[in-house]
């Protein structure tokens, strides 16, 4: 089965980032690891993404119990998938994590991302 590391190349991490593509991005490989039912975790500069690491079946508590947090804003993401939010953890902060969830099928992909203000998932 295809792992975390097949779902993003450098190239299309630098179409979605644009200027904010961390420098290492070029430089250092990303490195996959197995998760433990069946997924796979992908480490770049920066950003992580996930795959399977969250059972599809569990989307939607996911969504819920990121909604309720309080620490968090919770988005509907048009576009991604057959359904998908972000969230941001530590909005306000010197710097902050920005996260997509992602349904497809039944598979779920999570992208978790640093970032610095000004700047947003969005940005």
């Amino acid at each position: 089965s295809a792992g975390a590391c097949s779902l993003l190349a450098p190239q299309e991490i630098k179409q979605v980032l644009g200027s904010r593509v961390p420098p290492l991005l070029e430089q250092m490989p990303p490195s996959e690891e197995r998760l433990p039912r069946g997924g796979s975790e992908c480490f770049y500069p920066g950003i992580t993404i996930q795959l399977n690491a969250l059972p599809y079946t569990r989307f939607e508590e996911a969504r819920g119990q990121h909604a309720t947090g309080g620490r968090t804003t919770v988005q509907p993401e048009g576009g991604l998938g057959d359904e998908a939010f972000s969230y941001e953890e530590d909005a306000g902060q010197d710097s902050h994590t920005v996260v997509y969830v992602v349904r497809s099928g039944q598979h779920v992909v999570i992208v978790t991302m640093d970032v610095t203000p000004p700047e947003t998932g969005n940005s």
